[in-house]
């Protein structure tokens, strides 16, 4: 506070620090080490997917997380909250290829796989009519990948707008199991 000649408060300084990014760091940890424990806990494996999917979620809440678990040349739905129903079974089984959304696509290339536009984005090709129809615009996914390197499944993210979806925070950018 910064007083007149008399005493009487004039001004007020002060300095302001955005802590979001810090704060949302914490809750991850935090979040991620609830995890470990009921993993260590033996809790089932649908239980932890959907812990993660809750866990990205809340960090995301503009998008609709699935995680898929890689069986042979298929992906099945491990975990979705908010995903629809319609939209989940044809997920359900969804084989890995270039052309087969961001999920089929991701784990096809084994590398994250980005799409601004449903519409327009061939990785999307023998999805597309089924993901607009559901109000899906934009996508992102990332595969699993175990502690060698070798693809587990695929996380992925749905935005109902098109665009660059937002980038994964520094602590998820690996999915390591």
């Amino acid at each position: 506070v910064l007083f007149d000649s008399e005493g009487n408060p004039q001004h007020i300084a002060g300095t302001v620090q955005d802590i979001t990014v810090r704060k949302r760091m914490e809750l991850l940890e935090a979040e991620r080490n609830q995890i470990l424990e009921i993993i260590i806990s033996g809790e089932p494996l649908k239980n932890i997917l959907m812990r993660l999917v809750t866990m990205v979620e809340q960090l995301r809440p503009e998008a609709i997380c699935s995680l898929f678990t890689l069986h042979g040349n298929q992906l099945l739905v491990g975990a979705s909250l908010r995903m629809p129903l319609k939209l989940a079974r044809a997920f359900d089984g969804l084989l890995v290829g270039p052309r087969n959304g961001c999920s089929g696509s991701c784990v096809y290339f084994g590398q994250k796989t980005v799409v601004h536009d449903v519409c327009d984005s061939p990785l999307w090709e023998n999805y597309r009519q089924m993901a607009v129809d559901h109000g899906i615009r934009a996508s992102l996914s990332m595969p699993i990948l175990s502690g060698r390197g070798r693809i587990l499944g695929a996380i992925t993210l749905l935005y109902p707008e098109p665009g660059p979806p937002p980038s994964f925070d520094p602590m998820m950018r690996q999915w390591q199991v």
